[in-house]
């Protein structure tokens, strides 16, 4: 049943890509809902990973269609209703101006948040504003925000596109490139496409779903790191192997297994700490071969922001005790 996927009206563990009160499925608000975004946009959070990287318009319209459908879980806020009021009527004044300071105007205010943007987006679809459709991705190109560029890039020149690593990837030339650390630990920390840190632990930054990588420079090789990287399944270390679990309710989770009794096992996944599971409740337990970390995460990036952010891990140094312990598997 719908109610029991853990879509609805949930948070989602892998960013919010500026989306306020964002929701991986918010009933009757697809400008509000993960699923619908990572569908819409190019670029590193792009759903589904496996497959095509053209977007699929007719798929995004059915999922927008059917996400309105959805019943509400209850009203906006006051001043969110307000938001909303006036980024509808600033696609509505975008179909109708003539002047082209009212044009810029009113795309500039749709750009300015990934809510507008999506609404933006859905109105050039659907054809309300098509013949702004040159404008709009003129003036996202150029947007600061990554969200915003990769929402649009679609309607630019394919020669105008950000050229990304996709497959296969050529791991020499990559090692080759000179990169910039600085640039690669603000990837890490700051790009909301960047999903690292949700498993990953930098001293006191980051989630220990994974290993830790305080001091993974003074361990590995930059090609060692980025072998790692893309094929994180080849070795796994056993305390960071994932885990399958059918519970006696039907339900199934996923972690790395943390904590082994006679009583009852836990798991830990993508922000979530703990998963306690009674032994008396378990139907099924399986090891995956598969590593919890995703084999494409390099596909989306530039070759430029590849080479900064394995510059950055070679530039992790600092070691302690628990560091030293936890980096046996640098990437998983």
């Amino acid at each position: 049943p719908l109610e029991k996927t853990g879509t609805i009206g949930v948070v989602p563990t892998q960013g919010t890509f500026g989306i306020n009160d964002a929701k991986i499925i918010s009933p009757g608000d697809p400008y509000r809902s993960l699923l619908y975004l990572r569908m819409a946009k190019s670029g590193g959070g792009h759903m589904p990973q496996f497959g095509t990287n053209v977007i699929d318009t007719q798929g995004l319209r059915l999922i927008r269609n059917w996400i309105e459908s959805l019943e509400t879980s209850g009203l906006a806020d006051p001043v969110s209703r307000e938001q909303d009021a006036e980024l509808r009527s600033a696609v509505k004044q975008l179909a109708s101006a003539e002047d082209t300071g009212v044009v810029d105007a009113q795309i500039q205010q749709l750009l300015s948040s990934s809510r507008g943007a999506l609404m933006l987006l859905a109105a050039l679809d659907d054809g309300t504003v098509a013949r702004r459709r040159d404008k709009v991705a003129e003036l996202a190109a150029a947007h600061a925000d990554p969200v915003v560029r990769d929402l649009f890039e679609r309607f630019l020149p394919r020669e105008k596109r950000v050229r990304r690593l996709r497959a296969p990837i050529d791991t020499q030339a990559l090692l080759s490139m000179k990169g910039d650390p600085e640039r690669g630990r603000k990837l890490f920390s700051e790009d909301v496409s960047v999903t690292c840190r949700n498993c990953h632990r930098i001293n006191d930054g980051g989630i220990a779903v994974g290993p830790d990588l305080t001091g993974v420079g003074s361990k590995y090789t930059k090609r060692e790191i980025l072998e790692n990287i893309l094929d994180p399944s080849k070795k796994i270390d056993p305390k960071y192997s994932t885990y399958y679990v059918l519970s006696a309710d039907g339900l199934v989770h996923t972690g790395v297994l943390v904590e082994n009794t006679d009583s009852h096992l836990v798991l830990r996944a993508v922000n979530v700490e703990r998963i306690v599971i009674s032994k008396d409740k378990i139907e099924l337990m399986q090891r995956q071969e598969k590593s919890i970390m995703p084999e494409r995460l390099l596909h989306e990036f530039t070759a430029q922001q590849a080479a900064d952010l394995l510059e950055f891990l070679l530039s992790l140094k600092g070691s302690t005790e628990a560091t030293s312990e936890s980096n046996k598997s640098p990437a998983r």
